[in-house]
């Protein structure tokens, strides 16, 4: 069976009660990718910013990736206008199994959850090799200063 059939890929919103008790579990893998260098803002300012806009700002997004009832991967990022451009901006990533060519369907996957009036992609990260993936589904990008950027 395909893999990525085996995960589900979900948005948590402040709505749902589960997704109450997956976003403070999210929050522990967060502090861990920290911790493990995916973020330039220290853990304990980065949680508490998410548990602030994770109940007020439809713009947010934290995106989990479940296997066997436990999330195996997430995603941070938002929503942001930049004078006459949409962006997403996805601050931190991690998924605990290597997919591999694989993670072009969890791409298309996420993108279909953006609003369609997205003009581009910019993704923090100190790590290289997201863009072969993203050119193979469509999407240019240059990068510099440590923000891969996706129009």
């Amino acid at each position: 069976m395909d893999e990525i059939l085996e995960l589900g890929i979900k948005r948590l919103t402040p709505i749902n009660d589960e997704d109450w008790r997956l976003f403070y579990q999210l929050l522990a893998r967060i502090r861990q990718a920290c911790r493990e260098g995916l973020s330039n803002i220290d853990e304990d300012k980065l949680t508490a910013w998410l548990k602030l806009r994770f109940v007020n700002d439809g713009n947010l997004y934290l995106i989990i990736a479940m296997q066997d009832n436990k999330i195996i991967g997430h995603l941070i990022g938002w929503i942001e206008t930049e004078f006459d451009k949409t962006l997403f901006f996805i601050h931190q990533a991690k998924c605990d199994i290597n997919l591999g060519e694989k993670i072009i369907n969890v791409w298309r996957i996420i993108k279909k959850m953006l609003p369609p009036n997205i003009d581009g992609i910019r993704f923090w990260t100190k790590r290289k090799g997201f863009e072969r993936y993203l050119k193979k589904i469509g999407l240019s990008v240059n990068n510099k200063y440590n923000l891969l950027e996706v129009i």
